[in-house]
């Protein structure tokens, strides 16, 4: 990520996606070496999201994130310049960003939090952790986000492979740009009744009424004595009125349906 004084080469930075701001309602997980080696190359970090709805109408989520350490069997093409001072283990800076919004910040892993605190319109939790290599670390945060928050942004943690998170075991976006994400407890849960609005079903009882009056009028018609003459007419005539007056009802129907699908911005 870039940073500079001039406010015309800033600007520049940030049309190019790589100026690094911060975001009040972002999430930026990094896994920074503070190992004094180039281990970077064959590390490939993950995360995984999951969020419920709290009985308040609150959120709570389950930031959990681990890294595989390969052993030192496993990089036998690396130098010693590359495995740095200690290969034994991998001393790793976690540094997780959380929106503003977030509060009831925890961790079930022992001993907690490194650090804490303010990082601009973010907050901020840490865990040092010297790895083994050969192992894994796995770290857990767990926060709540007020109701009104039901989405976050993804900001880049400007690792060489972006780091994969997994939202609700659904779905898997990277964050080597700004990429919004949400969760399946925003989604809003459906009505009592999801069907056509009354108004619409109205019209179609109606027309499915006059429809079989006219299917009945008909029917009967052709029972009766051609010998009715000018009554048998007339009768025709009515259901002829009836079966048009039907599909009146029906196309005003569709109509009244279209109308109230259509989206009001």
């Amino acid at each position: 990520m870039l940073w500079s004084a001039d406010a015309a080469l800033q600007a520049v930075w940030t049309e190019l996606a790589i100026a690094g701001e911060l975001n009040e309602v972002g999430l930026l997980i990094a896994f920074q070496n503070y190992a004094a080696n180039k281990l970077d190359w064959y590390l490939r970090p993950e995360a995984a999201l999951d969020v419920r709805l709290l009985p308040s109408g609150d959120y709570r989520a389950q930031l959990r994130m681990r890294m595989d350490v390969p052993a030192l069997a496993d990089l036998e093409d690396a130098s010693a310049y590359i495995l740095g001072p200690g290969p034994e283990t991998q001393g790793t800076f976690l540094t997780v960003h959380l929106p503003e919004a977030a509060y009831d910040i925890t961790t079930p892993d022992p001993p907690g939090f490194r650090t804490q605190g303010i990082d601009g319109p973010m907050q901020v939790r840490t865990f040092l952790v010297d790895v083994p290599t050969g192992t894994t670390l796995e770290r857990t945060v767990e926060f709540s986000l007020p109701r009104k928050q039901s989405g976050m942004l993804l900001l880049p943690s400007a690792r060489l492979e972006p780091l994969p998170l997994t939202v609700d075991g659904v779905v898997t976006v990277t964050d080597d740009v700004p990429i919004p994400i949400s969760w399946l407890a925003a989604a809003p849960a459906p009505g009592p009744d999801t069907g056509a609005p009354l108004s619409v079903r109205l019209l179609v009882i109606s027309g499915s009424a006059l429809a079989l009056l006219a299917s009945a009028s008909n029917a009967t018609g052709l029972r009766r004595p051609t010998a009715l003459g000018a009554a048998e007419g007339a009768w025709w005539r009515a259901s002829t009125r009836l079966a048009a007056l039907a599909l009146i009802l029906f196309a005003l129907a569709g109509l009244l349906a279209l109308i109230l699908a259509v989206p009001r911005v």
